[in-house]
């Protein structure tokens, strides 16, 4: 699922920087992190791309949600 419906983060990082059109979703990649050490329990990277042809390949964003062990915080990183 997106990170969750109390995450708050500006929408407009889902927009290509070239055409102002949405991104389309191109992978979702479930990338756990297997250390006893890290307090990160969950982590998902999302990798975002415009599918207008004029913006060729130059506009890709991946954004990477984590999850805390000890909370219900999530974190979006751009």
């Amino acid at each position: 699922d997106w990170p969750s419906t109390t995450v708050k983060m500006n929408l407009d990082v889902l927009k290509c920087t070239a055409c102002g059109s949405n991104l389309c979703l191109i992978a979702q990649v479930y990338a756990p992190i297997s250390s006893k050490s890290s307090a990160i329990d969950e982590r998902v990277i999302y990798v975002f791309g415009c599918l207008v042809p004029d913006c060729k390949s130059i506009v890709w964003k991946a954004l990477r949600v984590q999850r805390i062990l000890t909370a219900e915080t999530v974190q979006v990183i751009i």
